[in-house]
């Protein structure tokens, strides 16, 4: 990637510091970023038909995901089991188209190596409620089928009361099949959702600090706030403070390049904030903007947040200003 980086001017310690979400100056630009992802695909060996057929088949067995897996097999066999049933082998066709739907989508993500949690759990959720559907409507059909029949020509009562007391009964193993899915991801929510109580205390009092010293300019590193999965409705974080964010998700918008220029503007003083729990990963940026500055930076400041965090003020001062 070297002739890529020189091409665009990019240093070793940029780059470095790119990997932790350091993404300061214009030159690491979106054509920049195009051209290595680029050579990075062209180096990745594509993975063969046996592995994505193992990992296809894996996505029924695996309970990687909170056993939302067993949740879908069983909507699959009571499917099955629905149309011997009530022999409403029509069903079969859009079980089909379903199925191979969902195979298609998954090679495709599969094969470019695009499956976390987020993409796959969706995934499960949207086959899951097209099956519901699929049975919910043949049901509604045969419902209405037996109502537009003649007393002569319906079933008999005890034959029906059969049927539907096995349909109640599938109904069962479904809201059983889906408690054992709810009941691991519940837990897991809420211990996540305690943690990040505490973590977004140590937040405010972040910003908190920074806006106390309104006559300073900080970089807060990324690493310091990237773990935030708290709740959506969570304001307070996001008001206005005297601070700016080494990278995130708009990093190069326009909008957010022409606030850091105001932001900092001619100030040769700038100040970094890191969380010293996450040292390793802050080192790269640290070093990057010692080199951007042609200075050493001083350890300006140390405080300890409410939720227990210890976090760390560089100062870097421009040398050549």
């Amino acid at each position: 990637v070297k002739p890529v980086l020189d091409k665009y001017q990019v240093t070793e310690k940029q780059y470095s510091a790119f990997f932790r979400y350091a993404m300061i100056e214009d030159n690491l630009s979106a054509d920049c970023l195009s051209e290595l992802a680029r050579i990075a695909h062209e180096k990745n060996t594509p993975p063969d038909c046996s592995f994505m057929l193992q990992e296809l088949k894996n996505s029924y067995t695996t309970e990687e995901y909170w056993n939302i897996n067993n949740l879908l097999i069983t909507i699959w066999l009571i499917s099955f089991f629905y149309i011997f049933l009530q022999k409403t082998f029509s069903l079969f066709l859009p079980l089909l188209g379903l199925f191979c739907s969902r195979s298609i989508l998954w090679l495709y993500l599969i094969y470019h190596g695009r499956t976390p949690a987020r993409v796959m759990l969706p995934l499960y959720l949207g086959e899951i409620s097209l099956l519901l559907c699929l049975l919910w409507l043949y049901y509604h059909k045969s419902v209405s089928t037996v109502a537009s029949l003649s007393e002569n020509e319906r079933p008999q009562q005890k034959f029906l009361q059969y049927k539907k007391i096995l349909l109640l009964s599938c109904l069962g193993i479904i809201l059983l099949a889906g408690l054992r899915t709810v009941k691991p991801q519940y837990r897991y929510l809420k211990d996540i959702n305690t943690n990040q109580e505490a973590y977004i205390s140590g937040m405010r009092d972040i910003q908190a600090y920074c806006n106390s010293h309104p006559e300073n300019h900080y970089f807060i590193e990324s690493s310091a706030l990237i773990y935030y999965r708290g709740s959506a409705f969570e304001t307070a974080i996001y008001q206005p403070r005297n601070a700016v964010i080494t990278g995130c998700w708009y990093s190069g918008a326009p909008v957010l390049n022409q606030y850091m220029k105001e932001y900092f503007g001619e100030n040769p003083t700038l100040y970094l904030i890191t969380s010293a729990d996450l040292e390793t990963q802050s080192l790269s940026v640290l070093q990057y903007l010692e080199e951007r500055f042609h200075t050493d930076a001083v350890l300006s400041d140390s405080y300890t947040v409410s939720n227990g965090g210890i976090y760390h003020v560089y100062c870097l001062t421009y040398k050549n200003f």
